[in-house]
């Protein structure tokens, strides 16, 4: 397959997004799939039932040879004939030969991913053989002449009335859009080939090495048909689906159905073995081969930072729940496989240069690894796979340019410093709505917010500049004040305590975000006066949390972060900054910059080596599932960084978690007034730090909270990727908007900076009166007041 370039394959994407029928099918389905699946589990847990075929698969992984060569001798023991394909070329000949030796002109074949993967049928017509579908979805995408758009629902992609355009070219018949008549229809054009086929090639969805037998779930009956009624049956099998016994082939029942398709179970499972019988063979038994595949699986295989990707059962559940898939299908989405899994094989099978684009096609949203059958960390093998991508094609310029200012803080703070200086003439109203065309390239789908005039770290200065702070959280360069500085300070608590019970009331009152913000920051800069003398850890019975602050609350929102500090304080918690953090690391992560990944991940695990602080909290899901999950992995060989960054790991939380389950936080300190607002789950909010209930029951204390559908799904953010992929980013986002929109309320409220800078540069461009706002603001703006 030819390389597309970044502008090529973005080209495709477009068509793709334009393509109204696709749209509509796939979001249809994206809405039906997940109660679906609940339903399928009922009272199972699916996370246990994935747990435990993870085990299974972990356990069978470094044991593939072992567990092929007792297949072979099971099933060369009952009349099968087992061939080991180290290639797919090699894979081809073998079935070449199967098909010769039985004189076969006519094929057919179902159940065959694994056949897609090398290519086979393309190989099978240059010879010749006639090579018919079997599957209904696999018929029709090849009638179409395209490839299967999933890897269980092959042309889900397509309406009644494409199938039917598609089946009257074939047989001549039309069914005008129905159903029941389609299927009957196929039934009848299938049915012939399946008598006159010389050959059947299936695959299989397990292969169980103590029986030497192969297990096919289908929901047709075909698969059966094939294995059943040709003289000859060639199964061509990846050598990751061999699993030692039948107790762990029931693991993989117990979950691929469910995830497939929504189903208990498939309607049919064959379990194949051996030479059966067969009359129309010259012999009177089956010619029966297996075919097991290793084309990269076996250095998978030994490769401990993407091994877990052989534990894929194929379910395709990762393209169920994918934002992207969602918009583009799995055409634009995967190579051979589709969705997260099909990412990580086209690296792995084909090669880096083959997951080039597609491997930053991916928005880490973490929904794939939520629902994944066998436990795959699909978002972390991603990564991976996005690193060897960005090592095949050598230094870039800009990405490496990028990586450096967000590894460096220094670099950052004076780029970021720069930019801001110079931005006047481009903000209105707290928003850059038109950057110079140079700089603005496709991302005029949103308006972006103006930088903020001092960075949080000179706010966080300039609020000490009063206070005693603890030894583990003094800024760096900050004096304790004179005795009669503080007597001043506490002097002028009445007047600032109004000032601020004012801006409070405002927001309250149903102000604007910049007035809400104003009150926040103006309590905020109170409390923070007025716990001068009292900040000393020692002395202090409430919790000691340390802020992480993150680029974008530090660059753009900091007002969100004295929000934050104010909420924290209300409650008694002591707050300290250690100043030598710098980026979470993340967006370098996400350009595949291992190196720049590995530096901010010593920085912070340094910065945070702190002994007092009981908590470290980040008004940033990202930021803190980063600091939680992903720099422990970054340093985990670094004997002298290791046991701090599972320390910082430790006592990283969620900021809605933190204000609900360690503050207590609830309807009893907010000031309801009666506005609607909704409510978007950030994705590492939501499934990487498990915080679901916390963050609507505060917003439940402050607001009428307008409940609305599919509030965990991503907004299309993404960071670099709205700017690598904009067309998929906006269709994302639209598509969140009017979900939010119909809610009827006056503000979206969400837990991340990014998701606000999506969510409200987007109703910002479109002129929509919601407005986005971050949890912190929102809720420090309705805080009663006390005394």
């Amino acid at each position: 397959m030819a390389e597309e370039s970044r502008a090529e394959y973005r080209e495709r994407l477009k068509r793709l997004l334009a393509d109204k029928h696709l749209r509509s099918a796939l979001d249809r389905f994206a809405r039906q799939y997940p109660p679906a699946r609940r339903a399928a589990y009922g009272g199972a847990d699916p996370a246990a039932a994935a747990a435990g075929l993870a085990r299974a698969k972990d356990e069978a992984i470094p044991r593939l040879m072992e567990l092929y060569e007792a297949f072979r001798e099971k099933a060369e023991a009952k009349g099968a004939k087992v061939y080991l394909a180290r290639d797919a070329a090699e894979c081809r000949r073998l079935v070449l030969a199967a098909a010769r030796e039985a004189g076969a002109t006519r094929i057919v074949k179902s159940k065959s991913m694994t056949c897609e993967e090398i290519r086979l049928n393309e190989a099978l017509a240059a010879e010749g053989l006639e090579v018919r579908e079997t599957d209904l979805g696999e018929w029709i995408v090849q009638l179409r002449g395209e490839p299967p758009s999933h890897m269980v629902l092959p042309a889900i992609h397509l309406d009644r009335w494409r199938v039917d355009e598609s089946f009257a070219r074939e047989t001549g018949i039309s069914s005008g859009g129905d159903i029941q008549a389609l299927v009957r229809l196929a039934r009848s054009a299938l049915r012939r080939d399946f008598a006159e086929a010389g050959l059947a090639v299936t695959g299989a969805n397990f292969a169980v090495a103590s029986l030497g037998a192969l297990g096919i779930l289908s929901n047709e009956g075909n698969a059966r048909l094939a294995a059943t009624l040709p003289a000859a049956h060639v199964a061509v099998v990846g050598l990751d689906k061999l699993v030692p016994d039948l107790a762990a082939a029931a693991g993989i029942l117990k979950v691929l159905p469910r995830n497939a398709t929504g189903q208990p179970m498939a309607a049919y499972l064959s379990l194949v073995a051996g030479a059966a019988p067969c009359p129309l063979s010259p012999g009177g038994v089956k010619d029966f081969r297996v075919i097991f595949l290793d084309n990269g699986r076996l250095a998978a295989a030994a490769d401990p930072a993407v091994r877990e990707i052989l534990r894929c059962v194929r379910c395709g559940a990762c393209a169920n729940v994918c934002p992207v898939y969602r918009m583009v299908g799995g055409h634009g989405l995967g190579r051979v496989y589709i969705g997260a899994v099909g990412i990580a094989l086209a690296c792995l099978l084909e090669g880096p240069a083959s997951a080039r684009n597609i491997a930053f096609n991916c928005l880490g949203c973490g929904a794939c690894r939520e629902v994944c059958a066998a436990a795959i960390d699909l978002p972390l093998v991603i990564e991976e796979v996005r690193a060897r991508a960005f090592r095949s094609e050598g230094f870039h310029l800009d990405q490496g340019l990028i990586a450096a200012i967000l590894s460096r803080r220094s670099l950052m703070a004076a780029v970021l410093k720069a930019a801001a200086a110079a931005q006047g003439p481009l903000v209105r109203d707290g928003m850059v709505r038109h950057l110079p065309f140079v700089l603005s390239g496709d991302g005029s789908f949103r308006s972006l917010p103006a930088l903020a005039r001092k960075p949080f770290r000179t706010l966080w200065q300039e609020l000490c500049r009063g206070e005693a702070m603890p030894e583990e959280g003094r800024v760096q360069g900050a004096q304790d004040p004179p005795a009669e500085e503080e007597a001043a300070r506490a002097a002028q608590g009445a007047s600032a305590e109004e000032e601020a019970a004012q801006g409070a009331r405002g927001a309250a009152d149903g102000g604007t975000g910049a007035q809400a913000s104003s009150a926040g920051q103006a309590a905020g800069a109170h409390e923070t006066a007025a716990a001068a003398g009292q900040a000393r850890w020692s002395r202090s019975s409430g919790p000691k949390v340390a802020l992480f602050a993150g680029c974008a609350h530090e660059f753009v929102y900091p007002e969100d972060l004295l929000c934050g500090i104010r909420l924290f304080r209300a409650k008694g918690a002591v707050v300290s900054f250690p100043e030598s953090q710098g980026c979470c690391g993340l967006p370098a992560r996400s350009l595949g910059w291992r190196a720049a990944a590995l530096r901010t991940a010593a920085v912070n695990a340094k910065a945070f080596d702190c002994g007092g602080a009981d908590h470290v909290v980040s008004l940033c899901a990202s930021c803190a599932s980063h600091l939680k999950f992903r720099v422990p992995l970054l340093l985990a060989e670094d004997k002298g960084l290791s046991a701090k960054a599972a320390s910082l790991a430790e006592r990283v939380m969620d900021f809605s978690a933190f204000l609900a389950n360690v503050l207590g936080y609830g309807p009893d300190d907010f000031e309801r007034t009666g506005e609607r607002a909704a409510f978007h789950g950030a994705c590492h909010q939501s499934r990487g730090l498990g915080a679901v209930r916390e963050p609507r029951m505060l917003l439940a204390s402050a607001a009428e909270y307008a409940a609305t559908d599919e509030e965990d799904v991503c907004c299309g953010f993404g960071g670099a990727y709205s700017l690598k992929f904009p067309e998929t980013s906006a269709a994302v986002m639209e598509r969140k908007l009017r979900g939010l929109e119909g809610a009827g309320a006056h503000a979206v409220v969400t837990d991340c900076p990014g998701c606000v800078m999506q969510l409200g540069g987007g109703l910002d461009r479109r002129g929509r009166p919601m407005r986005a706002e971050h949890m912190a603001r929102f809720l420090a703006g309705r805080l009663k007041l006390r005394g």
